[in-house]
């Protein structure tokens, strides 16, 4: 098993948790939030509330395990989960702006358009990385 002899300190582990945490509690306000009245603005939101956790959460994981507890592998996997959380925000940033933009019915048509080949292209991505890692 490989051995990481690089040093780390508490400056490269802990702002990941802090925003982690500051994450998480957006997640839950704007869960509660769209659950509450339905709007699709929070639903965006919620979108990408829920991409900057998986991608902090694994950013914060990554270096305890894989430095660690010496589990490489098991980092490998989690910056791979970061990767398509990533991928997410392909789709996540255009719904948001579908959303909050105030424009015309023919320009709302190309955004929604753009929004539907955003989420293929996060989809085929993700799975592409889950069918066939080392494509990715």
């Amino acid at each position: 098993m490989p051995q990481v002899q690089e040093a780390t300190s508490l400056s490269q582990i802990v702002p990941p948790f802090i925003c982690f945490g500051m994450l998480f509690m957006g997640l839950i306000i704007f869960s509660f939030i769209y659950f509450s009245m339905r709007d699709r603005v929070y639903l965006s939101t919620l979108v990408l509330a829920i991409g900057g956790s998986v991608f902090t959460f694994c950013e914060a994981f990554v270096p305890p395990i894989a430095y660690w507890l010496g589990n490489p592998a098991l980092g490998m996997q989690l910056n791979r989960v970061e990767h398509m959380a990533v991928a997410s925000f392909i789709f996540a940033m255009p719904f948001l702006l579908d959303c909050q933009l105030v424009i015309g019915p023919r320009w709302r048509k190309v955004n929604r358009a753009f929004v539907y080949v955003a989420a293929c292209i996060s989809i085929a991505i993700i799975l592409i990385s889950l069918i066939a890692p080392d494509l990715y």
